[in-house]
């Protein structure tokens, strides 16, 4: 019986605290979802107008992506899979960010340790003008880990790598036969900068940003909620 009893004691306690560090791990969730959503779809947005502009015409499809495969594939590219290309990034642009969407809650839930009434003490010991100041200072390098995370996750989200892939399964496809020839026209050497890598190194640095500075509003977030 003893032990019954305190197996149930156990179960409540651990409830309980599972319940207070729940609520206010929700609220910095949402929070990083926010801000992931807004840059990527920013950055997304703009890439894809750029594609969308590019596919009207096949001759000028072939000029702007031409050089960019070559660079992934280190040869040259059938223009039949350059015609593949823009299907091809908008696909990984997708996946890229359900990818690191659906990594903020095992990071949060990996990080977010301190329970609500922690919060709820401090909010409690601070002075009233300087609450959320306190709150956010206190979070600052928990907020700094959080964001290094997500940024190595979308690091680790291999887009270039999956779009070479695509293209050297493509090029194995249509190797040696008359379609890989369908467009013919002479496309000048020039030295071009990664539309790939351009995308990826400012979404990366932008997101970051706004990763690190916007902690004072998740602690003013969460002080709304223990209010």
């Amino acid at each position: 019986m003893l032990t019954f009893l305190l197996f149930l004691y156990f179960c409540l306690f651990a409830q309980a605290f599972y319940i207070k560090t729940e609520l206010l791990r929700d609220t910095a969730q949402v929070h990083y979802e926010s801000i992931v959503d807004t840059v990527l779809g920013q950055h997304n947005e703009k890439l894809l107008l750029e594609l969308s502009q590019i596919i009207k015409d096949p001759h000028h499809l072939y000029e702007a992506l031409k050089p960019e495969a070559e660079l992934l594939l280190g040869s040259e590219p059938m223009q039949v899979c350059v015609a593949q290309m823009p299907g091809m990034i908008a696909n990984q642009i997708h996946e890229q960010s359900t990818f690191i969407y659906n990594q903020i809650y095992p990071i949060l839930k990996r990080r977010w340790l301190t329970a609500d009434n922690d919060y709820h003490q401090m909010i409690s010991q601070s002075v009233s003008d300087e609450v959320v100041e306190d709150l956010s200072d206190s979070l600052e390098l928990l907020n700094m880990d959080i964001t290094d995370d997500i940024i190595d996750t979308l690091r680790d989200f291999d887009m270039i790598g999956n779009i070479k892939r695509s293209l050297l399964n493509c090029q194995s496809t249509f190797s040696n036969t008359a379609i890989s020839t369908l467009w013919s026209t002479a496309v000048e050497k020039k030295e071009t900068k990664s539309l790939l890598d351009s995308y990826k190194a400012r979404l990366i640095s932008d997101l970051q940003s706004q990763l690190y500075s916007r902690v004072y509003e998740l602690a003013s977030s969460i002080y709304q909620d223990t209010i």
